[in-house]
């Protein structure tokens, strides 16, 4: 889930309202991922942060210094809390790399020179193969 930005989306209550939103879309697992500011976006979203939030201008700049990435502690933080509130409602029965698999329809190869003919190793009808599933 992402981005998670500090300050802004962060707080217990927003991260467990959205756990709750994917664990009920019925996610395997979830993994939040801090918000970057690679050059380009970062000075795009300082800008607009000082437009909008000029109050978090500061802290920003000491979260992030000149750096991409929120300190290693920030982003512990923030998956611990995940983490806990995702055994809470119930996801996270897999690992990530397992949860980005989606499994294809369990479909036997047809071969449609006839039955006595050898089909192809692995053959499966066009169009039925890994679909991308949507998130919300």
């Amino acid at each position: 889930m992402g981005p998670v930005v500090p300050f802004l989306s962060d707080t217990p209550e927003q991260l467990d309202a959205a756990v709750r939103t994917i664990a009920r879309a019925g996610a395997a697992h979830v993994s939040p991922i801090v918000l970057h500011l690679r050059p380009g976006a970062r000075e795009w979203f300082l800008r607009w942060l000082g437009r909008e939030h000029p109050e978090l201008v500061g802290p920003y700049r000491g979260l992030y210094g000149n750096r991409a990435y929120a300190p290693a502690t920030y982003q512990r933080q923030i998956a611990e809390q995940v983490a806990a509130l995702a055994r809470e409602h119930g996801v996270g029965q897999t690992t990530p790399a397992r949860a980005r698999r989606v499994p294809g329809p369990k479909v036997r190869a047809q071969n449609p020179a006839g039955p006595d003919t050898p089909a192809s190793a692995g053959a499966v009808p066009a169009g039925l193969g890994p679909v991308q599933l949507p998130l919300l």
